[in-house]
């Protein structure tokens, strides 16, 4: 699949964990926000996950996202509620549906804006790529973990290029 994205869902567990440290988590989730600001995307939000930056920003975090809204890079609206529905009829287990319905307004800010999630959860990953095999509505849905990226994700933000499978949430 080729990238055509301009807008990027970053999840509040990246805000959180995008510190000075040298932890890998830490430091791959600074750099995808660094490498987010340097290229021609925008970051999408909803007002439930613009509380939860809030609530678990770190500095970094929160001089990023300040620097993307004066850029005009930031866009926040209420996104339809489709991935709700979608999570309803996936037959997941209690324990599934639970976390699914917890991240479910990330993916509905994404279907709306691009298509493109950006989270450190791979739970949550996990199970919506058990969502996105019985649905077409999350078909073209990424999800990257930042610390499985690599070089390549610069390239392929900054120049378009061709997605990954691993990215993409729907394997069947």
């Amino acid at each position: 699949m080729k990238f055509k994205s301009s807008y990027v869902v970053v999840d509040a567990d990246v805000a959180r964990s995008a510190g000075l440290a040298e932890h890998p988590i830490s430091k791959s989730s600074r750099n995808l926000l660094r490498d987010i600001a340097e290229s021609n995307l925008h970051i999408a939000f909803c007002p439930i996950l613009l509380a939860e930056w809030k609530k678990h920003k770190s500095l970094m975090s929160t001089r990023w996202l300040s620097s993307m809204i004066a850029r005009k890079k930031f866009h926040c609206s209420t996104p339809l509620m489709q991935a709700h529905i979608e999570i309803k009829n996936a037959n997941l287990s209690d324990k599934d549906q639970a976390i699914a319905q917890k991240d479910a307004h990330v993916v509905d800010i994404a279907i709306s804006t691009g298509n493109f999630i950006a989270s450190n959860d791979k739970i949550a990953r996990g199970v919506f790529i058990s969502v996105a095999n019985n649905t077409n509505l999350l078909d073209r849905l990424m999800w990257i973990v930042p610390t499985e990226i690599n070089d390549q994700l610069i390239d392929i933000l900054k120049n378009g290029g061709v997605v990954p499978a691993a990215w993409i949430l729907r394997t069947n």
